[in-house]
């Protein structure tokens, strides 16, 4: 997230607090270490609340059983359903029996099985069966396990993800190696419930236990307000594993809240301009006077809670009023989207993802038409879009057209853009093109052997902080690696004649990998560029393959570089089966925070790497 620095910081002071208690380091909370996962002398392994009468399935049971999931969490080809279809497998493989799956769904009266509830299930997640909500109730957000229970096997997780777990972990350890023999298909005695360690999972946050909150945003808010605080909700989460609520301001108000913007809430805000955390009793507000300060409230107290984790201090203790300064880093992202298969579920994940890290400017590749239009991001972001690329014709997810910036083009995913997206309240358009990456640069054109029109959209912004003026240049490269260098070069020639006085930072698509001669000689050798990846001292993952974001040393420190590889549930998209518990794209996106440090008047040759390239109609 954006204030690292600011987190490292906290770190140190909340060490020397010596009022603040150390996190307990109760064995039994240990994260999971890959130990025999049946093993009475697991660490993880909880036990149940009181002794039960032993209770068996026998082979026999199994034969009149069938597998049953819920069908309010769980959809057809998504990453549980294709568990629960590995477990059916492993089940006949194993002991000839063939289960049928259904959903949870009972009609009275029915006479056909799928309807009716048998007297031996296996019930996967949050089921409306009886048994699933007798055990397991207190599982957090990667806890799972599975229980025997009046004839029912109920397996679950406090996620998806921990869902697909237990599933894997009781084909692995139960069915396949058929555990009870031919004739025992599962004893309670086998019962299993994992609980993990979670950094945050005893803090206090003004003498309040965390899982005592919830996060509320104003009803009659903007969209931006409602992601920021699914965003915290996220966060607080995964630090202390409890699945923190999330509602807006027109449900009751509960007895711990922290409210996210101008909630109904009696709550009196201090704060009139800038970004602030204030706090009265059991109440906490995240106050800031335009969404980029709302932003850097939020980021702020998501770091707080970060640090005392990483410290091991449980109690944090906030001020009615701290102040959140604004940072001189920004953080950049890239992203390419895969506009070719565009459903709502799925672009919600991106934005999701995007949200996640807020970066203050975003370089999508490839979004379609119809993508840009679900991409709602507007509360926050300012946007470029560019030209379209138009590439060769393409089989269209949908008819019709839809007018960009003045340009009436199809919906379909072929006609991208290579759009940047900008923190409005920071930072201020200047101006901005789309060039071909071809000698004719203003004229829809391709280079001979491309495989596809190929684009650059670049926007000239000033960020009202720091007051520097700098250029932003978002590339989606060919994949034929033949013709890179050379689009490459008419994209140099056009910033050595327009832009040698501005800091140039690249970012995009390169279809390209490190020992290339497009990145390694070209973009790295002769134009004179390091990867943030190369200029970050911190990383929060390895490089990216082909995805990029360059800068030149003499004008930008790098200060943090991550790969994000997150996954998120899809339920219910038509391609579910491709991306439920995925990447919400193809690519994973590239994050970036950075800062500028122009060591003397900026200028900059880019002879080299625009060497041996003409404009139509120059002498060559």
């Amino acid at each position: 997230m954006k204030h690292r620095i600011l987190t490292a910081l906290l770190c140190l002071v909340l060490a020397c607090m010596s009022c603040i208690g150390l996190w307990s380091c109760n064995p039994a909370t240990t994260p999971d270490s890959g130990s025999d996962p049946t093993s009475t002398n697991d660490p993880n392994e909880q036990p149940t609340e009181e002794p039960r009468p032993l209770e068996t399935m026998t082979v026999e049971n199994l034969k009149k059983a069938k597998l049953v999931y819920a069908k309010s969490d769980f959809g057809k080809g998504g990453m549980v359903y294709q568990e629960i279809e590995k477990l059916q497998a492993a089940i006949k493989n194993a002991y000839g029996v063939e289960l049928v799956i259904s959903n949870d769904d009972v009609k009275v009266g029915t006479a056909m099985d799928q309807y009716k509830e048998f007297e031996y299930e296996i019930l996967v997640g949050n089921t409306t069966r009886a048994a699933s909500s007798e055990v397991l109730n207190n599982l957090k957000l990667n806890d799972h396990g599975y229980v025997l229970t009046h004839k029912k096997l109920v397996i679950k997780g406090g996620c998806d993800a921990a869902v697909a777990k237990s599933l894997g972990q009781f084909i692995t350890n139960i069915v396949k190696p058929k555990k009870g023999g031919d004739t025992l298909f599962f004893s309670n005695e086998w019962d299993r419930e994992r609980h993990l360690f979670y950094a945050a999972q005893d803090a206090t946050l003004n003498g309040f236990h965390i899982s005592n909150y919830a996060v509320v945003y104003p009803e009659k808010g903007n969209q931006y307000e409602k992601e920021l605080a699914q965003r915290l909700v996220d966060h607080l989460t995964e630090l202390a594993g409890y699945h923190i609520p999330c509602y807006s301001d027109a449900t009751e108000a509960g007895e711990y809240e922290i409210l996210l913007g101008k909630t109904n809430r009696s709550f009196a805000i201090t704060t009139t301009s800038g970004a602030a955390v204030e706090t009265a009793g059991r109440q906490i507000a995240i106050v800031g006077s335009n969404a980029y300060q709302y932003g850097l409230a939020q980021s702020y107290f998501a770091d707080l809670v970060s640090a005392a984790a990483a410290a091991e201090q449980t109690a944090i203790t906030l001020p009615a009023v701290t102040p959140v300064s604004e940072q001189k880093a920004f953080s950049m992202m890239s992203y390419n989207v895969y506009g070719f298969e565009v459903y709502k579920q799925r672009v919600n994940n991106i934005c999701r993802l995007v949200t996640k890290y807020l970066p203050d400017i975003v370089a999508f590749q490839e979004p379609a038409m119809d993508m840009m239009k679900l991409m709602d991001m507007g509360d926050y972001y300012g946007a470029f879009y560019g030209t379209p690329r138009h590439t060769a014709a393409v089989q269209p997810q949908q008819t019709g057209k839809v007018t960009i910036n003045g340009v009436q083009v199809s919906v379909s995913g072929a006609n991208s853009v290579s759009p940047i997206f900008y923190a409005k309240d920071r930072y201020e358009f200047i101006e901005g093109a789309t060039k071909w990456m071809t000698s004719t640069p203003d004229t829809f054109s391709k280079l001979s052997g491309s495989n596809h029109y190929r684009i650059y959209t670049y926007a000239v912004l000033r960020d009202k902080i720091t007051g520097v003026e700098f250029v932003v240049v978002n590339h989606h490269l060919d994949t034929n690696d033949n013709v890179q260098v050379p689009t490459l070069r008419y994209a140099f020639k056009f910033f050595q004649e327009n832009y040698t006085d501005l800091p140039v930072i690249l970012l995009g698509d390169f279809n390209a990998r490190e020992d290339s001669e497009t990145i390694y000689s070209v973009v790295k050798s002769q134009a004179g560029y390091k990867s943030l990846y190369d200029m970050a001292p911190n990383k929060g993952s390895a490089a990216a393959n082909i995805d990029w974001i360059f800068a030149m040393d003499c004008c930008v420190s790098g200060i943090y570089y991550n790969w994000c590889r997150e996954t998120y549930p899809d339920k219910g998209g038509a391609y579910s089966n491709k991306y439920d518990g995925q990447k919400p794209s193809d690519h994973a996106a590239v994050y970036a925070e950075m800062e500028f440090s122009i060591k003397s008047a900026h200028t900059h040759s880019w002879a080299k790497a625009a060497a041996g390239v003409y404009w139509k109609g120059e002498k060559s």
